[in-house]
C-alpha cells in the first residue's frame, strides 16, 4: 500500500516538474514570436513594472506594443491554478488589475490608446478556467473579461514518438480576442501558431524561470545542473566549498528568463536559493560547513546516476514527506478513539506545495 502511495506521489512530483518546465518554454516561445515577427508588435520586455495612478504597480509576465506603439498587450502566464472553485475565482479576478490605465509604457508618451490582456493557462486547467471566466464575466465589476481586449490562450505540446516526428509546440486560442489584427489572424488559425522545432529546442536550453515560484523539485534540478555541477571554487579532495553569495550570484547569471527583463524585476529570488540549499541539506545531497553561510558540495555530485536528476530528487522528496507525515501522526494528540487530523488549505493543489509546507 505504501509503495503504491510513494509511486503516485513521485509521479505527481514529476508531473508538476514537467508542467512548470513546459510553461517556461511557452513563455519563451511567446517572446520569440514577437521578436521574430515585427509586424505583430514590438517586444517590450519580461516582467515590466507598469505604474498605475495612485495604486501599486503591476508586473505582467510579458508586454508588447503595436500599431506604432499606440496600443499594447499584456500577457499573464499561469503554470498552475487552484483546483477549488473558490480559490480559482479569486485568482482569476486578480487579473482585473491589468485593465487599469498605466503611465509608463515604453513609448514616447508613456500612455497607449488601449491595451489588451491575454491569459495563457496550462492545458490541464483550460476547461476550468473557461467555465470560471464565463461565470465571473457575468458580474458587473468584471465585464472586462467578456469584452474585446481580453483573450485566453493555451498550448499543445506533442512529444516525439519513436523517432517518427519531432517535438511540436502550438499556441492555441480558446476564448475572446485582442485588438491586434495581425496577431488575431495568426492565433485564430484552427492549428494555432506553430513554434518551429529548432526554435523549441533552443528555448528549452536557454530559458529557465517565469515570474511564478517554481515547485521545489524544478528549482533544485536547475540549481544542481546549472550551478552546483559547474564549480569555479576552491576544491578539496571530495568536495568543494562555496558560500551562499557565490551560489546566488552564479544562479542569477545562469538561471533566468533571458536577459531582457525590466530593470526593476529580479526573476530568481534569493529566498528561492536559500530554501533550495536548505532542502538539499535535508535530503543529504550537500552538507553545511561550520562557517556561516558556507556549503560543502560533493565533487562527484550526481556523476554516477542512471536516472534523471529530477526523478532522483522527487524520490527523495516523497520519502522525506512520507517520513515526516508518519512522525507527525505519532505526535498528534489522541482525542477519544480518533486522532486529530491536520487540515490542508483549499488553495493548495500540488503535492510539492505540501512538501514545502512541512519543512
Amino acid at each position: 500500500m505504501q509503495k503504491d502511495l510513494e509511486e503516485d506521489l513521485i509521479q505527481q512530483c514529476l508531473r508538476d516538474f514537467r508542467k512548470y518546465a513546459d510553461t517556461v518554454t511557452v513563455s519563451a516561445a511567446v517572446c520569440h514570436l514577437f521578436k521574430e515577427n515585427k509586424d505583430l508588435g514590438r517586444y517590450m520586455g519580461i516582467e515590466p513594472k507598469l505604474n498605475r495612478i495612485a495604486q501599486t504597480p503591476v508586473t505582467p509576465d510579458l508586454a508588447i506594443l503595436y500599431d506604432n506603439d499606440a496600443k499594447g498587450i499584456l500577457f499573464e502566464i499561469k503554470w498552475s491554478l487552484p483546483q477549488t472553485s473558490e480559490w480559482m475565482e479569486k485568482k482569476l479576478k486578480e487579473l482585473k488589475k491589468y485593465f487599469d490605465i498605466f503611465v509608463n509604457w515604453k513609448n514616447g508618451t508613456g500612455r497607449v490608446e488601449s491595451h489588451d490582456v491575454v491569459l495563457i493557462c496550462h492545458p490541464e486547467d483550460s476547461d476550468n478556467v473557461l467555465q470560471m471566466i464565463k461565470k465571473i464575466s457575468s458580474e458587473n465589476d468584471y465585464e472586462c473579461f467578456k469584452n474585446v481586449g481580453f483573450s485566453i490562450w493555451t498550448w499543445l505540446l506533442n512529444p516525439p514518438k519513436g523517432g517518427e516526428r519531432s517535438e511540436q509546440l502550438r499556441l492555441i486560442k480558446l476564448y475572446g480576442q485582442t485588438r491586434n489584427i495581425e496577431l488575431e489572424r495568426k492565433i485564430s488559425n484552427p492549428l494555432g501558431i506553430l513554434v518551429p522545432e529548432e526554435v523549441l529546442t533552443f528555448l528549452r536550453f536557454t530559458y529557465f524561470i517565469i515570474k511564478e515560484e517554481p515547485p521545489i523539485q524544478y528549482l533544485l534540478n536547475i540549481l544542481i545542473i546549472n550551478v552546483l555541477l559547474n564549480p569555479v571554487a576552491l576544491t578539496y579532495e571530495n568536495f568543494y566549498e562555496v558560500d551562499t553569495d557565490w551560489i546566488w550570484n552564479k544562479a542569477k547569471s545562469h538561471i533566468s528568463m533571458g536577459e531582457e527583463y525590466d530593470e526593476h524585476s529580479l526573476q530568481i529570488k534569493r529566498r528561492w536559493i536559500r530554501d533550495s540549499l536548505n532542502t538539499l541539506l535535508e535530503l543529504q545531497i550537500i552538507q553545511k560547513d561550520k562557517k556561516d553561510n558556507y556549503w560543502k558540495i560533493p565533487t562527484n555530485l550526481f556523476r554516477y546516476v542512471r536516472k534523471p536528476i529530477q526523478e532522483i530528487i522527487c524520490i527523495k522528496l516523497v520519502k522525506r514527506h512520507i517520513q515526516r507525515m508518519k512522525q507527525l501522526k505519532k505526535e498528534l494528540p489522541i482525542l477519544g478513539s480518533r486522532r486529530t487530523k491536520t487540515r490542508l488549505s483549499g488553495k493548495e493543489s500540488k503535492l510539492t506545495d505540501y512538501i514545502k509546507k512541512d519543512k
